[in-house]
């Protein structure tokens, strides 16, 4: 099997078990001419795979607890997730908000972004 890159592909694509949508920032131009930041959604329904990387960190405060916990999302290796987009995955039910960390390991049958889930408990 090693060496046909289109059927380890599709063979790996099998396993996502989640869909992300990606969104970006681009620039707007106002009614008065200026521009200014938007969000736009670059990618829609993506199948991929998400998983943890590591232990969560904590950080206990008086009101509340931060957590940051860093995964990792494989997806196709064609998609575009610039570093410090928004990435939205829906896994088991589950739908959460990342932030893409830096820049994706691209390999020929998949990509592998790295993503932070920065959340309060």
């Amino acid at each position: 099997m090693l060496g046909n890159v289109a059927l380890e592909r599709r063979i790996l694509e099998r396993t996502y078990d989640g869909v992300m949508n990606v969104y970006g920032y681009g620039d707007e131009l106002t009614q008065s001419g200026a521009t200014r930041p938007v969000e736009k959604q670059l990618h829609t329904k993506i199948p991929c795979g998400l998983s943890a990387s590591g232990q969560a960190d904590t950080t206990q405060t008086d009101a509340s607890a931060d957590v940051d916990q860093r995964y990792i999302v494989f997806c196709a290796p064609e998609i575009e997730a610039p570093p410090g987009c928004r990435v939205v995955i829906t896994q088991y039910g589950v739908t959460r908000d990342y932030t893409c960390s830096g820049m994706p390991n691209v390999y020929p049958t998949h990509q592998e972004l790295t993503v932070l889930l920065e959340d309060r408990a």
